[in-house]
């Protein structure tokens, strides 16, 4: 058995505190505290933003009852604990292609639900995390999935290919044209993946409150300018 995923833990122990009926029951959006929402093409940077926001937002900007938190890689394995399901199922929804064949012939014999059926608990997760606040979900159409929530702010980082490649050489130690087939991969399928489930175009900036060419700004710039968009847009959110 592999050993639990840390990042994981921690997703789980938010998640379990919050989404108890009792707690449902107080939330309502007008009363959540903001959330934010990260669509990137590959190698823009979004993990490590996603990280540097949490790190930011519980310096100056801490909750009352837990830390802000990073739904990212690991969302969908708590979705599958969430909906007690087995996490194995989580293989079968992979931000981008899926098998369609093993797919099929896994939902024909019972290996797991259908797609459809997967895919929406993790939606429904993305929708409780959403109505609570104090989360930064990164991929799976979080972005389209909770847009009609007025305490979100919606971020898509983009790049030029030379530069989101040399950070893929740097993150996974290949080469540069094993990185640029990496992230023409990678854009393909996760533009295939939100087409296909929410009939949207990922690249759509109408979908997003701010598109940012990531280029020619570090981490600590990226951070400052939303810190500064989220106090202008949310008057509850000022720095303790």
């Amino acid at each position: 058995m592999n050993a639990p995923h840390p990042d994981l833990d921690k997703c789980n122990s938010f998640v379990m505190y919050h989404l108890s009926e009792k707690q449902r029951q107080k939330v309502s959006t007008s009363e959540s505290k903001p959330f934010i929402t990260i669509s990137r093409q590959a190698g823009a940077g979004g993990s490590k933003l996603a990280k540097a926001l949490r790190d930011h937002f519980d310096k100056n900007y801490p909750l009352a009852e837990a830390r802000w938190t990073v739904f990212d890689r690991d969302l969908v394995k708590w979705s599958m604990q969430d909906h007690g399901l087995p996490e194995r199922f989580a293989h079968y929804l992979p931000e981008g292609h899926v098998s369609e064949i093993s797919s099929l012939i896994g939902e024909l014999v019972g290996l797991h639900p259908s797609i459809w059926e997967l895919n929406q608990n993790v939606f429904e997760t993305l929708v409780h995390l959403a109505r609570l606040g104090g989360v930064i979900l990164v991929g799976r159409g979080a972005h389209i999935v909770t847009r009609n929530f007025d305490n979100g702010f919606h971020i898509r980082l983009v790049g030029s290919l030379d530069k989101r490649a040399l950070r893929m050489v740097e993150m996974n130690q290949i080469s540069l044209d094993q990185a640029i087939t990496l992230i023409r991969r990678e854009d393909a399928a996760k533009g295939k993946w939100v087409r296909e489930n929410f009939a949207e175009d990922i690249n759509d900036p109408e979908n997003y409150d701010i598109s940012i060419n990531t280029d020619n700004f570090s981490v600590d710039a990226l951070v400052a300018m939303v810190d500064c968009l989220l106090a202008k847009r949310f008057s509850s959110f000022t720095k303790r």
